[in-house]
């Protein structure tokens, strides 16, 4: 739909709390959902005339962090003490098939969504296992009545592993933040997200960074918010962005910066100057008789440089025809890489994993 899952958040959070910002404020977006976390840093371009304008300072980053890996792991914990049981129990289903009952109950999605929440702190909570016996019990697993009691401190254990990989992400934006702009600070810290609606993470979160005590110079004064509706806060951040598009003709977020890479396979005119030519291979041109540099690659667009989503990346590139050639499609390869932009490589042949080739036609 155009934006990212933090980029939508950021949108969303905008047109509902826009009195919090002030223009050249520095945001970082934390989108933690079901099954990723993207983290986003942008800043306010624009508060003038009610209408709230951003541009993105760096490329999303994340990864593969969020509630569902929450659920895996009580499942490994609940199916572990399962295994642990008396064989001649009369289970009715497969260890497997149990443990993921349990991930999907009602009494573990529950206990899940309200953890943190100091009201419904009663320092464990139960789960019914299907299939079992309500007169079975087993004090060595923590099986009452057919119930398997779970610790908070065991949910908590589970919650950590996610909110250290949160904290790692975030930790990675504000160092690239702190190389480019060490004298400016960083003036909200937005949480957004499925995961980002859980009472506890929002608090470890404050803790981390609402008290000004992580160590980066930049956090000293940061604001920690909740986005307003966490869990609906992309979808409505994609109709809010979409509905200024077709309103004023600009979005909310006007410049972005490109995740990856872009460039056209081509033959370059050799240059024994360029170091980059330098123990390449020459072709001779059989129409201008000049030498040239075969399976060369001229990258137009880098990855992290700052595009303008009204303003195309325009690049010149010529192609040599013989006289009376009556064709007007060309197949033309692009060139994405996801390295970083000190690490690309300037030939076809060079043996990169990270590199993808595409063939597009283009019109001439």
């Amino acid at each position: 739909m155009g934006l990212t899952e933090a980029e939508a958040a950021a949108v969303h959070t905008s047109v509902e709390a826009r009195s919090i910002f002030r223009e050249y404020d520095i945001i970082l977006v934390c989108d933690a959902g079901g099954g990723t976390t993207d983290i986003s840093l942008l800043e306010v371009t624009n508060c003038r005339n009610g209408a709230l304008s951003m541009s993105q300072l760096h490329t999303v980053f994340g990864g593969e962090v969020g509630a569902t890996a929450i659920d895996v792991e009580f499942r490994a914990l609940a199916q572990k003490r399962l295994s642990q049981m008396d064989p001649t129990t009369a289970l009715r289903a497969p260890l497997e098939t149990i443990s993921w009952d349990l991930m999907k109950s009602r009494d573990y999605q529950d206990s899940k969504c309200m953890f943190g929440d100091l009201d419904n702190d009663t320092g464990y909570f139960f789960v019914r296992i299907p299939g079992l016996n309500d007169a079975y019990s087993n004090p060595r697993l923590r099986i009452s009545r057919g119930h398997m009691r779970f610790d908070q401190h065991e949910l908590q254990a589970i919650f950590d592993k996610q909110i250290e990989r949160i904290f790692a992400f975030i930790e990675h934006q504000l160092q690239r933040m702190q190389r480019k702009w060490s004298s400016r600070e960083l003036h909200h810290l937005i949480l957004s997200g499925g995961l980002g609606n859980s009472e506890y993470v929002q608090n470890r979160l404050r803790m981390r960074y609402g008290s000004g005590s992580t160590g980066h110079a930049n956090t000293r004064n940061v604001n920690v918010t909740i986005a307003p509706d966490p869990q609906l806060v992309v979808c409505k951040g994609v109709v809010a962005d979409r509905a200024r598009k077709l309103k004023s003709g600009s979005p909310v977020l006007y410049q972005r910066c490109c995740r990856a890479s872009y460039g056209i396979a081509c033959k370059e005119l050799y240059n024994e100057q360029n170091p980059l030519h330098r123990n390449r291979p020459q072709e001779k041109d059989p129409q201008d008789g000049k030498l040239y540099v075969p399976d060369s690659i001229v990258w137009f667009v880098r990855k992290g440089e700052a595009v303008a989503l009204k303003r195309p990346v325009m690049h010149t590139f010529k192609r040599k025809l013989s006289p009376g050639d009556p064709r007007c499609v060309f197949p033309t390869s692009i060139m994405v890489c996801n390295l970083d932009p000190e690490f690309l490589p300037h030939s076809r042949q060079t043996p990169w994993k990270d590199f993808a080739t595409f063939v597009q036609i283009c019109l001439q």
